[in-house]
């Protein structure tokens, strides 16, 4: 076939729905005149009649920029984002989350010990050679703070997904960021428990969880500790990987169900179906690849094993899907099919709730790195801000396609089956399958929409019928194809097309829309953000695109919000006048010449100073300390002061909207004297409660890798890697009737200079768990290491 390039190297296609310049791409149609030019004739006929109902934020991305130098409150990195159409967006990450400190935004390094220490016989992790560039990367930046990634969800209309740290984030820990969460009225689509626990099981070396059964019990606590803050939150649960070999992992969670309820809400995994090489036949996994695709989305897969390992009616997230295969590169042309496919056949299944790619920080590949600048702020124990300074972004090939295809998923709130005739065949594993599949939407906004991918190396001209008949209307065409299976990702637009003959290209995805015969009205509104003024608030809520105007209700009682007003061309507003120490609720309506949406959230503000925070824990290092305290309702930011004991040093630092601080550069063996206040725009709290901290070069770091094992005769045999940084500490053990609870735990050993232990002791149950510290004249290690379990074959009990 031949093709025209019409520009290469000079604009691209974004991710939104319109031209920019922002980087290389080339852009190519066919010439449709050619003479000798085959096409395949078909028919794709969109039924309406039986919808599935899309929900809202259906597509997103895992978001993981912490090894990049973007951070969430930087133009250029935003731009980016709002051009991904992202659905929702889930914090902090993926692998990178399990060390993270929610409530600093920072790393804490001897989390990363624990979980990331290689599998070796002497647990040697690299940390007495260096320190790793993942630790630099994050803490040599600003913290990863909450209410600034909220805030660029709410810029870009995304909702939110988070993914909590069972791995080593307490209860305790969970209820201080709920809090948080509540108090700032972030709303949360779902709370994820862990990315991927079964990684860190027995078999895998890393001994925090036997299984899905022993990973379910230990989360338990953690789910408890979420509802008591938000009794509403949603909770899902990590039954791992979709494919069959995590099998195991789901049943162990499903059994725990069977024996003690289920107290979550969705069950979530992730989707690797092509990790690795397969096949190094190119066309062979290419079979491959058309095989699993429609197994792992179809309704056999959702009827049978997903409901086995869960239950009925149960609802999926997936918070990371990609291809990752080395034979067949997201690069190729095939490749920029993949996740435009998978998403399309995810949408016409009921179940399938929302799904998100790997991830926002590849998708957006910053030109400026600043990785000297951050890892010498990290060295020199400081945080580097390049949140404004000059920076630009790539747009990886595949992840233009899958942005227009976003931008038609979260505008969209309608799928709807297609019958497609006349289709070429393309070869799977053992058959012989349509190269094109179809899905039509219902848009949100002025336009419906149908997605087209078409698998093989032919051309077709294409019929596009909505219930039987051709649709009556100009279409708007937008494409990314290749030639060959292997070559060159090619974009393209068209317009003014007639339904009776639309080109799809080979190796293809095609979007085509077409407008409305009526405008809808607008979708609610979210107020995302309410700055707490002087005698005034300022709101920011989601734009919606068909909006001529907002409404802002409010009063002083949420079930009377009698007070009006009105809102055009921005989404923010001040609302000046308030009564002191009064509280005010706020409401917001989209409104155009169809009608006004349903009311947003409602949000609050009380003018008047903020209560005092409160103090909660605090781990102290070698020329650091770190503190959380319990948010406050009202509060713009906190500010943390510390100070000597005999006044000869003060300090007040800035530590913003969120709960946890990081000093550093302190003296070791000096007292500090620690408190902080809430501010907003009415003023400063109240002093909290003072914690009294020594810092320490003597403080060991927590031990790792304890496991449990019954020799005959001698009872519960622990053992544990000590941690590089142990500085001489001798080891605690503690025998754990509650998992999380400290308060029940029992010291069974103490002043162990030898990294094992076996408990002789009889106990009820057949459950077991253990825990050790390490201690030195100093003081003790700052957190516990991971939970082992010990199970007998007595009557199972918690």
């Amino acid at each position: 076939m031949k093709v025209i390039l019409l520009l290469t190297a000079l604009f691209s296609v974004t991710w939104a729905h319109s031209m920019s310049l922002n980087d290389s791409t080339t852009v190519a149609v066919f010439d449709e005149e050619e003479p000798n030019s085959s096409y395949v004739k078909s028919k794709i006929n969109i039924i309406t009649k039986n919808p599935i109902a899309l929900h809202q934020g259906f597509a997103g991305f895992n978001m993981r920029i912490g090894d990049t130098p973007w951070t969430y409150n930087n133009p250029v990195f935003r731009k980016g984002v709002q051009q991904a159409n992202p659905g929702f967006l889930r914090y902090f990450s993926g692998t990178r989350n399990d060390y993270l400190d929610f409530n600093t935004g920072l790393y804490i390094e001897e989390h990363h010990e624990q979980i990331k220490s290689a599998n070796k016989e002497d647990g040697d992790d690299g940390w007495k050679e260096k320190v790793p560039n993942d630790i630099k990367w994050v803490n040599g930046k600003i913290p990863n703070r909450l209410s600034d990634m909220y805030d660029l969800c709410g810029s870009v209309g995304s909702r939110l997904i988070i993914t909590l740290n069972p791995f080593v984030q307490s209860p305790e820990e969970v209820k201080t960021f709920i809090k948080f969460i509540k108090d700032n009225n972030i709303l949360v689509e779902a709370y994820q428990l862990a990315n991927e626990p079964q990684l860190y099981r027995k078999p895998k070396g890393k001994y925090f969880f036997k299984n899905g059964e022993d990973f379910a019990y230990k989360v338990d606590e953690i789910i408890k500790a979420v509802r008591e803050i938000d009794p509403d939150a949603r909770i899902a649960h990590n039954y791992a990987f979709d494919n069959i070999s995590s099998g195991k992992w789901a049943e162990g969670i499903k059994k725990y169900h069977k024996e003690n309820g289920r107290n979550w809400d969705y069950v979530s995994m992730h989707s690797y179906l092509f990790f690795g090489t397969g096949n190094k036949d190119y066309d062979k996994e290419l079979e491959r690849i058309r095989t699993r695709i429609r197994k792992f989305t179809s309704d056999d897969f959702f009827d049978g094993r997903f409901t086995k390992t869960s239950w009925e009616d149960s609802k999926l997230i997936i918070t990371e899907f990609s291809l990752w295969n080395k034979t067949v590169r997201y690069t190729h042309a095939y490749g920029n099919l993949f996740n435009p496919e998978y998403l399309m056949r995810m949408s016409v299944q009921p179940r399938a709730y929302m799904i998100g790619n790997h991830y926002m920080g590849e998708a957006i590949r910053a030109k400026n790195k600043y990785k000297n600048k951050i890892f010498e702020a990290y060295n020199n124990h400081e945080h580097f801000d390049p949140s404004n300074l000059p920076n630009s972004y790539t747009a990886r090939e595949e992840k233009v396609a899958l942005g227009h295809i976003y931008g038609v998923l979260n505008n969209s709130d309608q799928s709807y089956i297609t019958k497609i005739s006349g289709s070429a065949k393309v070869s799977a594993q053992e058959e012989e399958v349509d190269a094109l599949y179809a899905v039509g939407y219902r848009g949100n906004e002025r336009v419906d929409y149908l997605m087209v991918v078409n698998t093989s190396d032919k051309g077709h001209k294409v019929q596009v019928k909505l219930d039987g008949t051709l649709i009556n209307k100009k279409l708007a065409i937008k494409y990314s194809y290749g030639e060959t299976p292997q070559g060159e990702i090619l974009h393209g637009e068209e317009n003014a097309i007639s339904s009776e003959k639309v080109t799809i290209r080979p190796y293809s995805v095609t979007i085509i829309s077409w407008p409305k015969d009526q405008l809808p009205t607008p979708k609610p509104t979210r107020i995302y953000s309410i700055r707490h003024e002087k005698n005034a608030a300022t709101l920011k809520w989601w734009k919606r695109n068909t909006a001529d105007e907002y409404i802002i209700k409010y009063g002083t009682s949420k079930n009377n919000l009698n007070q009006t007003v009105k809102v055009k061309g921005v989404a923010t507003k001040t609302i000046n006048g308030l009564d002191h120490s009064k509280e005010y609720f706020f409401s917001v309506v989209a409104k155009n010449q169809s009608g006004s949406s349903e009311s947003s959230n409602i949000v609050n503000t009380k003018v008047n100073k903020p209560d005092a925070p409160k103090l909660v824990r605090s781990y102290k290092y070698d020329g650091k300390v770190i503190v959380h305290w319990e948010s406050v309702p009202f509060a713009n930011g906190y500010k943390v002061q510390y100070k000597t004991e005999n006044g000869d040093f003060s300090e007040e630092v800035e530590a913003k909207n969120i709960t946890g601080y990081v000093i550093e550069k302190l003296k070791n063996n000096i007292e500090y004297e620690i408190s902080v206040t809430a501010y907003n725009g009415n003023g400063n709290s109240q002093s909290s409660n003072v914690f009294n901290v020594t810092p320490s070069e003597n403080i060991p770091w927590t031990p790792y890798w304890l496991r449990v094992s019954n020799e005959k005769g001698e009872g519960v045999k622990l053992k544990w890697q000590p941690s590089d940084n142990n500085r001489g500490g001798k080891y605690s053990v503690y025998y754990c009737p509650s998992p999380w609870d400290e308060s029940s735990y029992e010291l069974v050993a103490e002043g162990l200079t030898s990294p094992e232990f076996i408990d002789t002791k009889e106990r009820s149950g057949n459950r077991w768990y253990y825990r050790v510290k390490s201690v030195t004249e100093d003081g003790a290690s700052n957190f516990y290491s991971n939970i082992a379990t010990f199970t007998t074959k007595k009557k199972n009990t918690k």
